[in-house]
């Protein structure tokens, strides 16, 4: 009977379902169990052989504005545009420089440690540095660059963003040593800093010490034009101005003093003389005739000309007394007019001299002027090497100055890095993290052997799914044989049992029912049927497994079944079997009787030495058909794999159908689609069915 599909065939015989993966991985189990293994052992080994190592950490504060000590701020406020970032990091970078470890490397000895500098005895070290070509005999700085790889390779610098916080993180396989290490180059950074700006003050003041001869030489020199060109143009002088402009100014100051106290002392005088013509009586004394002298009379005359009046009042003017006082007032009049006489000769007198002061001084000045105005040129040219030598000789002060600050900020630490945590031994190892590792060796052992079993697959796919081998057959599936199942295996087990159904008797049981309809009618049935199974080469074993399920089950349904082994490759082969009832050699019923019990009957493939290929036609086939329609329901051919068991192509051309067996996840793609196309090629046929096998 044809058989209709239940499924229309994938048309990407490549393609993978999701569900197909666990399959990939299920098929090839060994190469997943292997990789996981592998790595779960490594890991183990490693974690195992694997000396521990500890990390310890130091933290240093590094201020890029520094101490300014000379300064009245010892922190100034200001920073560069960056934040000083890009200083802080160019420290980070100093603090792994070969200056610094190897002060950190002399201060703890490492060059001596074996794990560090110092060579481990032993002639496998020995022989190793022979075939490195290492100069440590002839090189006395190996120990420290050995030590000095090392510390590079354990030592790691850590800032974060924004911070001017480093951490020095160091591992070791010592706690201890790890946490001294990390102290050891913190404080090395430290002092090298501090030795650095010394040294960078002291090449500073060196430099400049250096430069003061010179200078000093040039100040000397412009001093030395100024007086060879002062004597050389009779200017004589301070360095500020000549005596001739010197003499100039005090003259004409004196001058002016003269011409002033000339002008006062005429006016003194003229007051004086206006006061002689006017008399006492009129008005106070002015300040220019003020004196003693002047004073005094003044009062007694005042007291005279008062009692007068009185007197006079009193006693009339022909009082004797009035007359004695009267003359005595004439005399006090008299005194001082001669007075005022005297401080007009006086004034006039000054005043002369004065005024002749005067032209003396102003005869002076004209005549300096003119020497002045003779020296101007080469006051000019004298200005010129005056600024010159003032120059010269501020530069050498300001060198001299910046010298000795220099000098003395060598001594003092500008620096503004401090050690803000010391390294603290850990109390755990930082490496291996076995947790870790043996949690990646699980992950890494299951990934790697998932990714060489798709790798495996994407290489050589195998059949997966029900659209792969209806693709591949171009057949539809009659079933699915489950893997968890009780197998008939091996020819001499087969017999007619009464068993419960199990889902491989079903599986095997609704293939029969799509091949040849329901099983009842099969056994009732007045036509032989007849099934070849085949497979690929390598598939034997499910195919024999099969092949005799389908025999047990039909048996089981009261079905007289014929099982006949035509795999005429497969050997050894007994005598008295198919190809010799086929030439007719013995006959089947006695055959048959003489090597089988009751149930599912087995006839074997017969010598196959003589002749087979003109043994297997059509005619001895239709006839042997006939003869075994008498006794059987059912024949059921175990043709083997049909592209190496060429001589089975008449016999499957002669079938009611062709069963093709494949295993889920092991049978490859290719080898399906080359025996579905030897078949085709061999018997005039397709495939009529196909069913799959899950693997055990």
């Amino acid at each position: 009977m044809d058989v209709a599909e239940d499924q229309a065939p994938s048309s990407f015989a490549g393609a993978v379902d999701i569900a197909d993966l666990w399959r990939i991985l299920w098929c090839r189990r060994a190469w997943v169990c292997a990789a996981f293994a592998i790595c779960v052992l490594a890991a183990s080994a490693y974690v195992l052989t694997t000396k521990s190592q500890f990390t310890a950490s130091a933290q240093l504060l590094i201020d890029p504005r520094g101490r300014q000590i000379v300064t009245k701020d010892v922190n100034p406020d200001s920073l560069a545009a960056d934040g000083g970032v890009i200083q802080v990091e160019s420290q980070a970078r100093v603090i792994g420089s070969d200056t610094v470890l190897i002060q950190a490397i002399q201060k703890l000895g490492l060059d001596h440690e074996p794990d560090y500098g110092a060579v481990k005895p032993g002639i496998l070290s020995s022989v190793m540095q022979r075939l490195s070509g290492s100069s440590d005999a002839t090189d006395p700085n190996a120990s420290v660059n050995r030590a000095l790889k090392v510390l590079r390779a354990h030592l790691a610098l850590k800032r974060a963003d924004r911070e001017f916080i480093v951490d020095i993180i160091f591992t070791a396989y010592s706690a201890d040593l790890a946490a001294k290490i990390a102290d050891a180059i913190a404080e090395a950074y430290v002092n090298d800093q501090v030795q650095s700006r010394a040294r960078s003050s002291t090449r500073a003041s060196e430099a400049l010490a250096a430069h003061l001869d010179d200078l000093r030489a040039q100040v000397k020199a412009a001093e030395d034009k100024v007086e060879t060109y002062k004597a050389a143009h009779d200017l004589i002088g301070t360095d500020r101005q000549l005596l001739s402009d010197q003499q100039l100014g005090d003259t004409n100051a004196q001058l002016n003093n003269a011409r002033a106290k000339t002008a006062e002392l005429r006016v003194r005088a003229e007051q004086i003389d206006a006061l002689r013509r006017s008399g006492l009586d009129k008005g106070a004394i002015p300040e220019a005739v003020q004196s003693t002298v002047i004073t005094q009379l003044r009062a007694s005359y005042a007291d005279l000309l008062r009692r007068e009046s009185d007197m006079r009042t009193r006693y009339g003017d022909r009082y004797p007394d009035l007359i004695a006082l009267v003359a005595e007032v004439r005399q006090a009049r008299s005194a001082i007019g001669t007075e005022l006489e005297r401080l007009a000769r006086s004034a006039h007198s000054e005043l002369d001299r004065a005024q002749k002061n005067e032209r003396a001084l102003d005869q002076s000045l004209d005549s300096l002027k003119k020497k002045t105005i003779v020296s101007g040129d080469a006051s000019v040219k004298l200005r010129e090497l005056n600024a010159e030598a003032s120059t010269r000789r501020a530069l050498y002060q300001s060198f001299l100055s910046r010298a000795e600050e220099t000098g003395e900020q060598s001594g003092i630490d500008t620096s503004n890095t401090r050690i803000l945590s010391k390294a603290v031994p850990p109390d755990q190892a930082s490496w291996p993290a076995r947790g870790f590792i043996m949690l990646g060796a699980l992950i890494g052992g299951i990934g790697l052997g998932a990714t060489l079993a798709f790798l495996l697959e994407f290489l050589r796919p195998t059949i997966l799914s029900l659209a792969h081998i209806q693709h591949t057959t171009g057949a539809p599936l009659v079933g699915v044989l489950p893997s968890q199942t009780q197998r008939i295996s091996g020819w001499p087990s087969l017999r007619r049992v009464a068993r419960p159904a199990s889902p491989q008797s079903n599986a095997l049981g609704l293939a029969l029912s799509r091949l040849f309809g329901p099983l009842p009618e099969l056994r009732e049935a007045t036509t032989l049927h007849t099934l070849f199974v085949t497979s690929v080469s390598h598939d034997s074993k499910a195919r024999t497994d099969v092949t005799a399920g389908l025999a047990s089950v039909a048996s089981a349904f009261a079905i007289s079944v014929l099982l006949i082994d035509a795999d005429f490759e497969a050997g050894p082969h007994d005598a008295d079997g198919f190809l010799d009832v086929l030439r007719g050699d013995c006959s089947l019923k006695t055959t048959l009787n003489r090597r089988n019990a009751p149930g599912v009957q087995r006839l074997g493939v017969g010598r196959a030495d003589t002749g087979a290929a003109s043994t297997l036609r059509e005619r001895t086939i239709d006839d042997f058909m006939q003869v075994a329609a008498h006794d059987f329901d059912f024949i059921v051919f175990d043709g083997g794999a049909l592209t190496d068991n060429l001589w089975a192509a008449p016999l499957a051309a002669c079938v009611d159908q062709i069963l093709f067996v494949a295993v889920r996840g092991v049978t490859p793609q290719r080898d399906v689609a080359t025996a579905s196309e030897a078949i085709s090629d061999a018997c005039g046929r397709s495939i009529s069915a196909a069913i799959l096998v899950d693997p055990a």
